[in-house]
């Protein structure tokens, strides 16, 4: 028995030693800086279900689409450092938002709110994105977060799949919107505080903490990029059958009479250029009792709110909504490429804040397709370069106190 001990005991200390060799191999060759995995650069909180890491400092990398730096300040934004006093003479405009606010593939220096703030003189812009956010997450972190900055003006970025992604917790780690029971109109936001799973913290500690399970996410996350354009390419080649059973709309089947359920509120890609159903529907209308709970936030501390419209590449490139319609099997007249925007502004007009649809823009570009990532929806540095500017005119247009651009 105190053999078998003393060989089990032996045999974990050679573990332990050969793991902190490791360890500490790849701290010396440098390597472990950085994740392929975004969901490395987040811990649990309670109140909106993650948020960066305080003082962040990894690489981003996604082969073929992406190699960045992403810095984090002590409060988990990625932004430089902001005292929640603002400064004399100074006009504030905290950016709130998901990945594209965020910066998800660029820079630090090449985020929108980055940009934005160079774009508008004596302006101070506060980058409140975090990857993965719903339109309820951004409200919630607004209310505890973003109104302490005393802004002037809130810029929020809405993007489609705030639509559906309101109503879906993710496995129990966000917060989420409900429909009212009584079929009222009261926003209900549940699963807050969320609770960690029991495994969330010693993870998060280790991956805080550890290089070489960071390198070792790192390549497990290329093997998997490997095997997912392995299966693109066996899905090409099944022909265009397979793409079309892919992408039609999940149709709705309930009893008449029974009430839509949160649950039924998903979408597919082309679903918001189609005529509307209920599920369409009650979205935008959850997302309009969002806003208006933000814009009142917004107004409560002296700020205005001004939505924002993230073009994706299929709202963005005609081509790409053409092959969009044709791998669903959507015949073109059945679809509206202008039907999200034309809906988001009668949202606005209806809540009365003011709105700016970026697709326009986009599509003007000489070459739209430069507006994005390789392989990938979110904007390059040129397309956050060109949000950031259309933003700022729509601002200057708003309020005489931000100058023309320097």
């Amino acid at each position: 028995m105190r053999a078998a001990a003393a060989r089990a005991a032996l045999a974990l200390a050679g573990t332990v030693a050969g793991l902190l060799a490791a360890e500490l191999a790849t701290r010396v060759t440098g390597s472990g800086g950085g994740s392929a995995n975004r969901s490395m650069f987040f811990d649990h909180d309670p109140d909106v279900g993650w948020r960066c890491r305080p003082h962040l400092d990894l690489r981003f990398t996604q082969p073929g689409t992406c190699d960045v730096r992403v810095r984090c300040n002590s409060r988990g934004l990625r932004d430089r450092e902001h005292a929640f006093e603002k400064p004399a003479g100074v006009r504030r405009v905290v950016c709130v938002g998901d990945s594209y606010a965020w910066g998800q593939g660029v820079e630090d220096a090449e985020t929108f709110a980055s940009v934005l703030e160079r774009a508008l003189p004596a302006a101070e812009t506060i980058n409140l994105g975090v990857a993965g956010y719903t339109a309820v997450q951004e409200l919630l972190l607004f209310e505890a977060e973003g109104v302490r900055y005393a802004p002037d003006w809130t810029v929020v970025l809405f993007c489609d799949n705030d639509l559906d992604s309101d109503f879906d917790d993710k496995e129990l780690h966000r917060p989420r919107a409900d429909l009212d029971a009584n079929g009222g109109d009261a926003l209900r936001i549940v699963n807050r505080p969320v609770a960690p799973t029991a495994s969330q913290t010693p993870t998060e500690w280790i991956h805080r903490h550890s290089r070489l399970v960071l390198e070792f996410d790192w390549c497990v996350a290329l093997m998997r990029e490997r095997r997912d354009e392995l299966r693109a390419a066996a899905r090409a080649a099944g022909g265009a059958a397979a793409r079309t059973r892919e992408r039609t709309p999940a149709a709705t089947s309930r009893p008449a009479g029974e009430r839509l359920t949160a649950a039924e509120i998903r979408f597919s890609l082309v679903d918001r250029f189609l005529p509307p159903d209920e599920r369409m529907d009650q979205a935008w209308r959850t997302l309009g009792q969002i806003y208006a709970r933000l814009r009142d936030d917004a107004a409560e501390h002296g700020s205005r709110l001004l939505v924002a419209y993230v073009p994706d590449p299929p709202l963005a490139l005609a081509a790409t909504f053409g092959g969009l319609l044709d791998q669903a099997g959507i015949a073109h007249e059945r679809a509206d490429w202008d039907r999200p925007g034309r809906r988001l502004a009668e949202l606005c007009r209806g809540l009365g804040v003011a709105c700016v649809d970026l697709a326009p823009a986009f599509r003007s570009a000489p070459d739209p397709a430069r507006l994005f990532l390789n392989r990938d929806p979110h904007w390059s540095a040129a397309g956050a370069d060109l949000a950031a500017r259309t933003v700022a005119a729509r601002l200057r247009e708003l309020d005489p106190g931000f100058a023309s651009k320097r």
